[in-house]
């Protein structure tokens, strides 16, 4: 008489012994997509920071409404675009061209930087902190 073998339960354990290394792999995509989110809305936020104090260096900065500060405004933006809280700083300082005759030319400068910290979903690769920077000049013709 031939044994029969009973194989009723060797699906499970395969699973149970795959389902870590499949988990992790899925949770591992996930987090880099919505890191790669992050900073892209960190990156959108320098940017479009720039752009509005160059574009509109005075434009109805003085309403009451209306938060005349580089920072605040990357503030607010960062918030109300993906709902994350990031920190900003600014500088300002012109830059200085000079050709080849020895003409100067000042342009006014703004570099903006955007700072996040992304706190990962399972926690396990720890907070990686973000960081985008943008420049623009403003062209003036005399």
């Amino acid at each position: 008489m031939a044994t029969v073998k009973r194989e009723s339960g060797q699906d499970l354990v395969e699973f149970a012994l795959i389902a870590p290394f499949l988990f992790a792999v899925l949770f591992g995509i996930i987090e880099f997509g919505v890191a790669i989110w992050r900073y892209n809305t960190l990156a959108n936020t320098a940017r479009e920071t720039v752009r509005e104090f160059i574009v509109y260096p005075s434009a109805e900065r003085a309403a009451p409404s209306f938060k005349n500060t580089v920072e605040e405004y990357a503030v607010r933006y960062a918030r109300d675009v993906a709902g994350i809280a990031v920190t900003s700083s600014y500088d300002d300082t012109p830059i200085v061209i000079t050709s080849t005759e020895g003409i100067s030319r000042t342009l006014p400068r703004l570099v903006v930087t955007v700072n996040y910290t992304h706190e990962t979903i399972t926690g396990l690769f720890g907070p990686i902190p973000m960081e985008a920077k943008a420049s623009m000049l403003a062209e003036v013709w005399d």
